[in-house]
């Protein structure tokens, strides 16, 4: 299902270390009404979103490929190469993405090909999920020089949002709460909620160091080709989707 890398577990000289968030219930629950979208049900790891968000080319947020099953076209000890073939009519015909592990570092490199049935301009996102230590503050966020700093609007934060919407934020990361305090984005979990933090014009990487096991993971991105940074703070995230509580992680779209 969309793709997604789940389970990445990195040997860091005899230490293992899973960067990546995952959903806190077992397998794929079990919903009295309509369930939620599929990709909510195993939500976790990354995987790429065309388009991304909400968009009038595609009614699923995210994308037909982030709701929908990839074929695995082939692979070995190292990577796979997967592929998706979107509906009739679509302005997207195929996606392809390829996963490859290092023989000496600990590092993936991902790709993602879109071929397209007509020139058209989509939003497209890549959806890393890093999973949050247990100590508040324990993940300190390092980002690549950007344009400017933003919370979500007020029509459009979520309603348990810890953040005041609106805002624009300095490089140092203090940031106003609604309660009127101030924190520091680049230290996370913070406060209980979930919050949108928009990076415009970011220069391609990000790192966050878990404090106290002193691992830090980077993540690099090509920035000409997306040029904008969202981060999903989920402390807990979907508090749209009340039958799936209790994912934690931050989303760096």
């Amino acid at each position: 299902l969309s793709g997604a890398l789940i389970d990445l577990e990195l040997d860091l000289g005899g230490r293992n270390f899973r960067p990546l968030a995952a959903a806190p219930w077992a397998g794929v629950p079990v919903f009295a009404g309509a369930p939620p979208a599929a990709h909510l049900t195993v939500l976790g790891g990354e995987w790429p979103c065309v388009p991304f968000g909400n968009s009038s080319a595609d009614p699923l947020k995210h994308g037909y490929g982030t709701d929908n099953d990839w074929r695995l076209v082939r692979s070995d000890e190292t990577s796979a190469h997967l592929a998706i073939d979107y509906p009739e009519g679509h302005a997207v015909a195929r996606l392809e993405r390829t996963i490859t592990l290092s023989d000496h570092l600990p590092r993936a490199d991902l790709t993602l090909t879109i071929h397209a049935r007509r020139a058209i301009r989509l939003p497209v996102g890549l959806h890393p999920n890093l999973a949050f230590p247990a100590r508040p503050g324990g993940l300190r966020i390092t980002v690549a020089p950007q344009g400017s700093i933003t919370t979500a609007r007020a029509a459009r934060a979520p309603a348990t949002s810890a953040l005041a919407p609106d805002q624009f934020i300095a490089v140092d990361g203090i940031a106003k709460l609604r309660s009127g305090d101030n924190i520091s984005v680049w230290h996370q979990p913070g406060p209980a909620g979930e919050d949108l933090v928009f990076l415009r014009d970011c220069g391609g990487w990000v790192e966050a160091t878990d404090l106290d096991r002193g691992v830090t993971t980077r993540i690099e991105w090509d920035a000409a080709a997306l040029p904008h940074l969202l981060m999903w703070i989920a402390n807990p995230g979907l508090g749209s989707e009340p039958r799936l509580k209790g994912f934690r992680g931050l989303g760096l779209e």
